[in-house]
């Protein structure tokens, strides 16, 4: 990992000169590159799937202990390299960002077939686009009947085709569907919703 072989040569001794019980390295101390390694990968990772960061900062940090507990750096060198590891790993995202390797998604419609329904009863929902598919997920911004107040149900689908069921207890009248979010990471809901047009006539 680029950046992560940042040598800091210190008088430190390895912890093996205190613990005779463990084996001794061939290096002074120094930021640990498995932490480094670990932090930098979590740290990418955890952007991309942001519902996972916990889990990974954890792998990470664990990964920077067990350097710890071989007898091979002190705390200090873990505590550097996982934060040479985060810094690295900004970068990366920062210039992904910019680069031009995140192409985004555009809705370009929505049908829902049929457009009337009784309670109970199935209608599809097609969405089509740039750069959307199978894996997209879709947030839908939408009216209830009679109400002039935007909603949002976030992951209503995923996919460019599915059956939607109108729910026991969902109010008869005309359901508005006025905007689309398309998003690849299941929990992302940065992005800026899509003005579309659909109507759902749902009845008793």
């Amino acid at each position: 990992m680029l950046g992560c072989e940042v040598y800091v040569l210190a008088d430190s001794p390895v912890p093996a000169e205190h613990n005779t019980s463990i084996s001794d390295s061939n290096h002074p101390s120094y930021p640990a590159a498995h932490a480094c390694g670990s932090s930098a990968s979590a740290t990418v990772l955890a952007y991309l799937f942001p519902r996972d960061a916990p889990d990974l900062n954890a792998r990470a940090a664990e990964a920077g202990e067990s350097r710890i507990w071989a007898g091979i750096h002190y705390r200090s060198d873990t505590d550097a390299g996982l934060a040479l590891g985060r810094s690295v790993a900004g970068l990366v995202i920062e210039r992904a960002k910019s680069d031009g390797s995140q192409v985004e998604a555009l809705v370009n419609s929505i049908t829902l077939t049929p457009n009337a329904a009784k309670i109970g009863d199935s209608f599809s929902v097609a969405i089509s686009g740039v750069n959307v598919s199978q894996t997209t997920y879709f947030d839908i911004r939408f009216r209830r009947p009679g109400s002039e107040t935007d909603e949002i149900a976030a992951n209503w689908q995923r996919g460019l085709l599915a059956t939607h069921a109108v729910a026991a207890g969902a109010a008869a009248g005309t359901w508005m569907v006025t905007g689309v979010r398309p998003h690849q990471v299941i929990d992302d809901f940065s992005g800026d919703f899509v003005t579309v047009s659909a109507t759902l006539q749902v009845s008793q």
